[in-house]
């Protein structure tokens, strides 16, 4: 579940995520069609994996494991930009609370106008759970900006993340990038 979600909250956060995010009870005042989003992350602390469920694995997967997570640390403390393509559904939507792969989170809005959105986030899995808050700011139709802060926790361990964001709407015609998909530059 970790890794699902911190690389989900990445990618999510800076696509059409913190677009409609926090969209409850009043959808921001931005513009359809595709965005330009810039993030900047902070990751720190141990992957909140248990450390029972640690010591189950093999020692070679155990050290495969643990090498994967620090690549995945280092490369999400990396600036990224991303295209998403986003329609007035998704923004008027926001997020659901779905369970997935038997986590469950429920979001509930802070604060929700046209030109600003923040919400707070928990998570519950198997082994680990996850907290987080989100904050957006639509400075105008065509402009975002937004903060997220998470922490993931499993057994004694924890790992917190912060990002922030820029974005940009480019245009109305969104090409090849297919609404609720996001392209990696």
């Amino acid at each position: 579940m970790t890794r699902k979600i911190f690389v989900a909250a990445g990618a999510l956060a800076g696509s059409l995520g913190l677009l409609a995010i926090a969209a409850h009870a009043a959808s921001l005042n931005v513009k359809t069609g595709l965005w330009e989003t810039t993030m900047q992350n902070q990751v720190a602390g141990n992957m909140p994996i248990p450390q029972s469920e640690i010591a189950k694995m093999p020692a070679q997967a155990r050290a495969r494991m643990q090498a994967a997570m620090q690549a995945a640390m280092t490369a999400m403390n990396k600036a990224r930009t991303i295209r998403s393509c986003v329609t007035q559904a998704q923004i008027d939507k926001a997020f659901t609370n779905p369970d997935r792969g038997g986590e469950h989170c429920d979001r509930v809005a802070i604060t929700s106008s046209p030109t600003e959105q923040t919400f707070k986030m928990t998570c519950k899995g198997k082994h680990e759970a996850m907290t987080g808050s989100f904050h957006l700011v639509a400075a105008s139709p065509t402009a975002i900006t937004g903060t997220m802060d998470m922490a993931a926790s499993g057994g004694s361990n924890t790992m917190k993340m912060h990002m922030v964001m820029h974005g940009r709407w480019l245009g109305t015609d969104c090409g090849s990038i297919k609404p609720g998909h996001v392209d990696v530059n």
